[in-house]
């Protein structure tokens, strides 16, 4: 397997020898969008001496040199690491550099698969966000999800009773709760009930280039990963879990590149993406992409069941606002699978299984017979007393 430590800091080191210089040689020419090239000439440079971390201020990216690469020619990561230490001459299994072969340059600025579009210009939100706070207290729809005024404190949540999307100047108004995800950007939920159909359809809509929402958990051990940004709010919330949300299962992607090139990553994550087909599926690839990483990641299949009722919720909010106190007791089940489990194949569920915690599948199939369960089987149909009789002849 690739050393991707070393490539990258021999690519760092002789980032010159692999891409062109900019106009003004003090960066390279970006690969993404070629920028370096124009007037001003200003390409690709490191945010600061010493760092990996690569910035481009015309498309946005930021990222180390195997990123950009994997970006340029819309590869894996892995493949990037790999045409860069062929390039570099680090081809023998301990990918050692070996001076007796030459750097072999890229050939051309801008790839053949590189994006011609360019994000959109980050603009700061700080105004805005210290703003619409002022006004939550207008809206009661963080309490309807569950969520305490110190929750909503915590995340610096909002209130915009007139938002309308910045780029769309003519779109009529509604009014939203505003949930800021980065410095630059930021999720509106339309708060409103009985939406029709097409207005459902914008209900939530995000601003700024798509970030992962609470990144600041990623310095600690152990981290809950959920889809939504209120679902990662509801681990907050019931007791003070760390959690961060993707804001959708199509950024699984996107979140992994972010934490190749993270400061700081955590040793541990909780897949608790959501209750459906799609979520579960997400929560697999997740932990594969991850495991390249050497995060060790558990999926918490289970995470959204109440097994004393036999319920099923779909995500953490949903579960948050019909039982809290079974959240709870769910969250603490995850937490007695030991540090050696997220390092398995297994699904929390087999291990708390195996672990007597959890009951089986097939006693979850058989119905208790008891004289609540009776009832509501056969409803009236039968009396109190005939009822206990049957119970008894049982």
């Amino acid at each position: 397997m690739v050393d991707f430590d070393k490539v990258r800091d021999m690519a760092t080191a002789n980032i010159d020898s692999l891409y062109p210089p900019d106009k003004h040689r003090k960066g390279i020419i970006c690969p993404i969008c070629g920028n370096g090239q124009g007037r001003d000439g200003d390409g690709v440079g490191f945010v600061k001496t010493g760092s990996p971390i690569l910035k481009c201020f015309r498309c946005g990216f930021s990222g180390d040199v195997i990123t950009m690469t994997a970006k340029a020619r819309n590869i894996t990561y892995q493949e990037a690491a790999e045409i860069l230490a062929e390039k570099l001459g680090m081809t023998d299994e301990k990918y050692q550099y070996r001076p007796d072969r030459p750097i072999v340059a890229f050939e051309v600025p801008k790839f053949e698969h590189a994006k011609e579009e360019i994000p959109e210009e980050k603009i700061d939100q700080t105004e805005y966000f210290k703003k619409v706070e002022k006004y939550l207290s207008k809206t009661d729809y963080p309490a309807q999800r569950g969520l305490s005024p110190e929750t909503c404190r915590h995340f610096r949540l909002g209130y915009d009773a007139i938002w309308k999307h910045p780029k769309v100047p003519n779109a009529p108004t509604s009014p939203r709760l505003i949930i800021p995800t980065s410095k630059y950007s930021y999720l509106a939920r339309d708060v409103r009930t009985n939406l029709s159909e097409d207005q459902k359809r914008y209900s939530k809509q995000k601003f700024g280039s798509v970030s992962v929402f609470n990144a600041r958990v990623l310095e600690y051990e152990f981290v809950f990963v959920t889809e939504g940004e209120i679902d990662a709010m509801s681990f907050y919330e019931v007791c003070k879990a760390n959690a961060l949300a993707l804001g959708s299962v199509s950024n699984i992607q996107k979140f992994v590149d972010y934490l190749k090139t993270a400061p700081k990553r955590p040793t541990y994550l909780i897949a608790a993406l959501d209750n459906d087909v799609a979520g579960q599926e997400a929560n697999l690839k997740l932990k594969q992409a991850l495991k390249e990483l050497g995060i060790h990641t558990l999926i918490a299949d289970c995470i959204y069941k109440d097994f004393e009722k036999n319920i099923d919720y779909k995500d953490a909010n949903e579960f948050l606002v019909k039982d809290r106190e079974a959240f709870i007791r769910s969250i603490k089940l995850i937490w007695k699978v030991s540090p050696e489990g997220y390092e398995s194949d297994k699904l929390a569920s087999q291990m708390l299984r195996e672990k007597g915690l959890l009951p089986s599948e097939d006693a979850l199939a058989e119905p208790e017979f008891t004289k609540e369960n009776l009832q509501s089987m056969f409803e009236e149909k039968f009396t109190s007393e005939e009822l206990e009789q049957m119970i008894s002849q049982d």
